[in-house]
């Protein structure tokens, strides 16, 4: 059920659509309700951009525990951190016993501290400047065999792990190949790379997300940046896309074993589980093979149950 409402709920993306209104209707409904004991606290929080320009970071319990009477929302922001508090921009220095550093995180995708070195001796970092791209999110270009999971483009507006799971099942089918027809490696063409950054950047020129809000769906966190983070798409379109590798979309490298013929690998014409004299019958779909009626089962078992000797 949760799944499908998050499915439904992505429909809110798009710029001016009855979905995007309603969401911003009910959740504006919910921040007055919410921090209604502090007059004036709605108009300090209220965002200036639409619902799904930023990440929703309001978990349960959030709204509740800012309205209590020990908290005080200082917005001036910090000149400096003294020996017993934090001087704020107000020259107010407030004291406190602990600081928490809210900074974020890294979304810039460099790897700088742990490089990573494709064709020609070219570094990743050099293939993702000025800004990081990849196949379908999955494979940067000249970079053979490499597979990412949420590369650029790839986190998706819903759950995180089924996304994983979607891109994960894409990889292993890309391994299946290479193992399958003695490949060497495969590395995504460069223009079929382009084609996927083109259709985001249309895709998303259409829905909330290049607001004027400062966001990490944008290339460097500026409210002016290109959409890098996000899947261009639902979830469920992003399934669709996965289930089907276009092969046609990569170039290989063949090892020695096929270089003379690409079909050398059809091996001697017989499979596996011939030559092991195991089931050999995989091919047949569940449709194959015609259902049996349970009471006719039942029927059966009936007449071979012992019958019992006349006296």
């Amino acid at each position: 059920d949760l799944e499908e409402v998050l499915h439904r709920a992505y429909l809110g993306i798009f710029s001016n659509s009855k979905s995007q209104t309603d969401a911003s209707d009910r959740l504006e409904t919910l921040l007055r309700k919410k921090l209604a004991p502090k007059p004036g606290l709605f108009e300090l929080l209220r965002p200036e951009w639409p619902v799904g320009c930023k990440r929703l970071g309001a978990s349960p319990g959030y709204l509740e525990s800012i309205v209590q009477n020990n908290v005080d929302i200082v917005t001036c922001g910090i000149r400096r951190v003294t020996p017993d508090g934090i001087l704020g921009r107000d020259d107010v220095e407030r004291p406190v016993d602990a600081i928490i550093c809210a900074t974020g995180f890294d979304t810039s995708l460099r790897t700088t501290s742990t490089p990573i070195i494709g064709q020609d001796g070219i570094s990743l970092d050099k293939v993702w400047t000025p800004e990081p791209e990849a196949y379908l999110s999955i494979m940067p270009v000249k970079m053979p065999n490499l597979f990412l999971y949420l590369g650029p483009n790839g986190a998706p507006n819903s759950t995180m792990v089924v996304m994983i799971e979607f891109q994960c099942d894409y990889m292993i089918k890309c391994v299946q190949k290479l193992q399958r027809e003695h490949l060497g490696s495969m590395v995504p063409k460069a223009e079929a790379k382009d084609d996927f950054v083109r259709y985001a950047d249309r895709f998303f020129d259409g829905t909330v997300l290049t607001e004027d809000c400062a966001s990490w769906f944008k290339s460097g966190g500026r409210s002016d940046g290109r959409i890098t983070a996000m899947w261009p798409g639902s979830l469920v379109h992003a399934w669709r896309v996965y289930e089907n590798p276009r092969w046609e979309d990569f170039e290989y490298e063949r090892l020695p074993a096929t270089e003379g013929n690409r079909f050398a690998w059809f091996g001697n014409g017989l499979t596996v589980s011939q030559m092991r004299g195991t089931a050999a019958t995989a091919y047949l779909d569940h449709v194959d093979v015609p259902p049996v009626d349970p009471a006719f089962e039942a029927n059966v078992a009936r007449q071979h149950e012992p019958r019992q000797a006349s006296h």
